[in-house]
């Protein structure tokens, strides 16, 4: 693949940037819910990496939430990366707190 393409693939990319606290606030204390406030962090640096993700904010409002997981140090896509199980019931606990804040009257 030339330079100028991949160029032009990324500038296609849109950016996932947006901070609004009224969308962030319910997924946040779902999952403070679910591991507790001091195991919560609010804030996520900054990062360069693309994610498919932003279309979708393109067309409706949402949040973009990480749950730290894996053992050792090698990142999510990369070969090395090794899935910890015992995170699993934390993800559903989140989703399920997440729905049950949403459709409180």
């Amino acid at each position: 693949m030339d330079e100028r393409l991949l160029s032009e693939m990324h500038a296609m990319q849109p950016e996932l940037v947006a901070i609004r606290h009224d969308i962030h606030a319910h997924p946040e204390l779902a999952m403070q819910e679910v591991l507790g406030k001091e195991n919560v962090d609010g804030y996520i640096k900054p990062l360069t990496a693309g994610e498919d993700f932003a279309y979708f904010l393109e067309e409706k409002p949402g949040a973009y939430m990480g749950i730290g997981n894996g053992i050792g140090g090698g990142s999510a896509h990369a070969p090395t990366f090794i899935f910890n199980d015992e995170c699993i019931p934390f993800g559903v606990g989140y989703w399920i707190s997440l729905v049950q804040q949403e459709l409180k009257p």
